[in-house]
């Protein structure tokens, strides 16, 4: 995976890379890149479109990051197995991302 960044090795857009491993149990790494500092939602989504989580609302800073999902929806329970969909919004930008969590 490539990272587009400036000469001051700050990206210059915003991304978001695909989750590692994938497929995952229990959990996942999200790597992500913003060109300044933004608000951000990360959120997680099932192939009907519900949301599932929210792994991160609220200012980020600039540069490459990486969140972790644990495969667990907002009411603490374990999601069940099947394909999940990730929405970066950031700086007016969405990115998205299918991943696939394995059944225990």
């Amino acid at each position: 995976v490539s990272v587009d960044e400036s000469q001051s090795g700050i990206p210059t857009s915003v991304a978001l890379h695909q989750n590692y491993p994938n497929p995952f149990n229990p959990s996942t790494t999200i790597k992500y890149q913003l060109p300044e500092k933004s608000h951000v939602t990360l959120k997680v989504f099932d192939v009907l479109g519900r949301r599932v989580n929210v792994i991160a609302s609220g200012m980020l800073r600039a540069g490459v990051s990486e969140l972790a999902w644990n495969g667990k929806r907002e009411d603490g329970g374990r999601a069940v197995g099947g394909v999940y969909f990730l929405k970066l919004e950031a700086a007016g930008v969405r990115r998205t991302a299918r991943v696939v969590l394995l059944q225990p």
